[in-house]
């Protein structure tokens, strides 16, 4: 079985905020305006530490984030069982009730794979096995709208596990679907030039 970093409950939380690239320090200084301790950029992303009330404030205030992650655990891995068996120690039940559903994403740089669907299906296997195991059901997936996101991120033999605070991407607050709506006269016409 690898071996498994988990921070505890009481303590501050690892977090991992992605963006887009070239803009990975001008998101760690927004995140040093915050609060952030330990600031570390990395591709795309940039890591730091903060509680619970930091991780909020990040998903509301950060303008250059795209989503706020908080790491679960990190563990080696060269084989898939490694990886099942690492997904399998966390205690899902957490982070999520058998009635909500989920979903995993696999983020892929490593050529343990060939693509990221494989470890995203076994990421996906391992948790509900332990449901299936522990509570005699599962809980359903759900790709576009998962009440809880699992972010497998592979990088050479090193796998961690994030999970998605933000919900949809940041860059879309305040996007509204329905535009014409917004756009329309108090009559019910819509404006011709929008």
């Amino acid at each position: 079985m690898p071996k498994i970093n988990t921070p505890s409950p009481l303590s501050d939380l690892n977090l991992v905020v992605s963006t887009y690239a070239g803009l990975e320090d001008i998101l760690a200084e927004e995140i040093h305006a915050l609060g952030g301790r330990e600031i570390e950029v990395h591709t795309r992303a940039v890591s730091c530490i903060g509680d619970k009330g930091f991780m909020y404030k990040a998903n509301f205030s950060l303008r250059t984030a795209l989503k706020v992650m908080v790491k679960l655990s990190s563990f080696q891995i060269r084989t898939v069982v490694d990886l099942y068996d690492g997904v399998a120690a966390i205690d899902w039940t957490q982070y999520m009730k058998l009635e909500q559903t989920f979903a995993v994403r696999c983020i892929l740089n490593s050529d343990l794979f060939d693509n990221n669907l494989y470890p995203a299906l076994k990421a996906k296997d391992a948790i509900a096995d332990q449901f299936r195991k522990n509570q005699g059901s599962r809980p359903n997936v759900e790709k576009n709208d998962p009440d809880l996101e699992v972010v497998v991120f592979i990088s050479g033999e090193k796998c961690q596990l994030l999970i998605n605070s933000s919900g949809t991407s940041l860059h879309q607050r305040g996007y509204r679907k329905e535009v014409d709506k917004a756009l329309g006269g108090s009559d019910g016409s819509r404006y011709p030039l929008c």
